[in-house]
């Protein structure tokens, strides 16, 4: 039996804490190559945060580089649909996570969610 990453398989990519590290650019190509890679029916969970919170005043945000308001409109362009919650949302953190964040549609205000999507096409 051969090992090793195989294509033409579906696969699970897991990118937790690094889209905004990186520039648009990055970010961007980061996940051209992803969907490139994968095979319909992959799946990708990641956290990301959006433009107004790379932009606040974390201690942390002067390292963050990519925002990313609407995350269905972002894995959506690359044919990926995805799942977006925030935490905190229902039993997502067992009680775990009390911060309360604004609802999404609020992008002039500082908001992190967690994302799986699934790759619906050959796109």
């Amino acid at each position: 039996m051969e090992s090793g990453f195989k294509p033409e398989e579906p696969t699970i990519w897991i990118v937790e804490g690094l889209f905004y590290y990186l520039t648009e650019a990055q970010a961007r190509g980061l996940m051209a190559r992803i969907h490139e890679l994968s095979a319909t029916g992959s799946c990708i969970g990641c956290d990301l945060l959006n433009w107004a919170a790379c932009n606040g005043d974390d201690e942390w945000a002067k390292f963050w580089e990519f925002g990313c308001d609407v995350p269905e409109e972002f894995f959506g362009g690359y044919g990926w649909d995805a799942i977006v919650i925030q935490p905190g949302d229902g039993e997502t953190g067992r009680g775990r996570d009390n911060y309360p964040l604004p609802p999404p549609e609020e992008v002039d205000k500082e908001n992190v969610f967690w994302v799986t999507a699934l790759k619906a096409s050959k796109r």
